[in-house]
């Protein structure tokens, strides 16, 4: 076996603004698309990620232990247990699937709703807020306020939202204060783990685990599965298909192995130890520290960015990310209404901990750190815009990349271990732009997979 290879942190002075740019890459975090292809053709099938069985005791644990919040008869033969983040997009995307399935399934279907905040310092107390609400018996009244307000969970924010639903304010205060319910939300973040839960919003349906914010037409197949006794599985998505109608081939993604091996030798790497780096897992551990400090800044989904201390999210066009960095550059907020601040010590480790892949001088006015999943739609969508913020900042950006695969997209993250191979052989923008550049070509006019999540 190859040893773990890492790296070594290094400091890179930074001059002027600091504008981290987190391009972080399902099926929020991220909504798809269908590609339904030409009128009067069938779909063609492809292979989207099938949801797993989880261990039987993990299966009834997460049902019912520790009496979490619940909706529908507990004799339903098909239960729908949630790992959600109230401060993940994606699970208040999906919120109304969900209860669009309770309406039409009733009696049959059971969903039961767990605690999993994707950044603690965020989002926990919003989670233990919550816990309070369900001891007051009013638990779906406060989901509801804190999906619908997932940008502005403060303390004062969840005491308003409280006070709008009729809460006893003197015991949701005392709660917050003393951290009541601190441990319920570690028990069900422990729950989740157990069931392989690493991104939200992520689902356990009678044993089988999958995630994404799916449209409801994907759930209900799965409900349907669960409810004939059938092991659960997710329908193939609509793509193209032949003239003639016959179904096609499944979709080629791009990053098989041997997809990966090419994408180094078009960059000149050696291929022996790129070889031997991906066989023995030399950068797994490299491609873990990237992903843990990206989820400390509150990358969720992808694509975010982290820009001028706050973060933003979406694949923004070339125009919006000029004025945002135009402000930073002025020493202004992004302006956008939704940006979320990080704290400066934060964004100094993003650019420069574990000496990262970069390009441009270590003393440019702004430094752009992205975070990237090379499965994402929308990562491959914003690359022509990163290349032209290069093209039109020039030496007054510095580009700095960190890795961030999301657990439902499965062929990330070796082409991220191969990422970190590439850098350690001095080539790493050859292999990220020839991965972009073919993943582009074959994507040509379809749209992005279904489903979203945060990660």
């Amino acid at each position: 076996m190859a040893q773990e290879a890492s790296y070594q942190p290094r400091v890179v002075p930074l001059s002027g603004a600091i504008v981290a740019v987190v391009i972080a890459a399902m099926a929020g975090f991220v909504v798809g698309k269908v590609f339904s292809g030409p009128p009067k053709r069938r779909a063609a099938a492809s292979a989207p990620a099938q949801p797993r069985k989880v261990a039987g005791d993990v299966e009834g644990k997460a049902a019912s232990q520790g009496n979490p919040p619940a909706k529908g008869p507990a004799s339903a033969k098909a239960v729908l247990v949630q790992f959600c983040d109230f401060g993940c997009g994606f699970c208040g995307k999906v919120a109304p699937t969900i209860k669009e399935l309770e309406k039409n399934y009733g009696d049959r279907l059971r969903v039961v709703f767990r605690q999993f905040p994707l950044n603690p310092d965020r989002t926990k107390l919003a989670a233990e807020a919550s816990v309070e609400a369900h001891v007051q018996g009013r638990f779906w009244q406060y989901h509801d306020k804190l999906f619908a307000n997932s940008q502005a969970l403060g303390r004062a924010d969840l005491e308003r939202y409280a006070q709008e639903i009729g809460l006893d304010m003197a015991r949701f205060r005392t709660a917050l204060d003393n951290r009541t319910h601190s441990s319920v939300v570690e028990a069900d973040m422990a729950l989740g783990r157990s069931a392989g839960v690493s991104g939200t919003p992520t689902f356990v349906l009678n044993g089988y685990q999958f995630s994404g914010a799916l449209p409801v037409d994907q759930f209900s197949k799965m409900i349907d599965d669960a409810l004939a006794g059938r092991p659960v599985s997710r329908p193939a998505q609509r793509g193209a298909a032949g003239a003639d109608g016959a179904p096609q081939a499944p979709r080629k993604t791009g990053l098989e192995r041997a997809d990966l091996e090419r994408y180094a030798a078009q960059a000149g790497l050696d291929a022996a130890a790129f070889k031997t780096a991906l066989a023995g897992g030399a950068y797994k551990r490299a491609l873990d520290a990237d992903i843990a400090l990206s989820r400390q800044a509150g990358v969720t989904g992808t694509p975010t960015f982290l820009i001028g201390g706050q973060t933003v999210s979406g694949a923004k066009s070339f125009e919006q990310f000029a004025g945002m960095i135009d402000r930073a550059l002025r020493g202004e907020p992004t302006g956008d209404p939704e940006a979320r601040d990080v704290s400066p010590d934060l964004v100094r480790r993003l650019a420069t901990e574990g000496n990262p892949a970069a390009v441009g001088p270590e003393g440019a006015a702004l430094t752009i750190v992205q975070f990237c999943d090379f499965e994402c739609p929308f990562c491959r969508r914003v690359f022509p815009t990163v290349k032209q913020i290069r093209e039109r900042y020039g030496d007054r950006v510095r580009m700095v990349f960190r890795q961030f695969p999301l657990d439902f997209h499965p062929k990330a993250r070796p082409a991220h271990e191969g990422a970190l191979a590439a850098h350690a052989q001095g080539k790493f923008w050859e292999y990220y732009s020839a991965v972009y550049d073919a993943l582009t070509a074959l994507a040509g006019a379809a749209a992005p997979p279904e489903g979203g999540g945060c990660g």
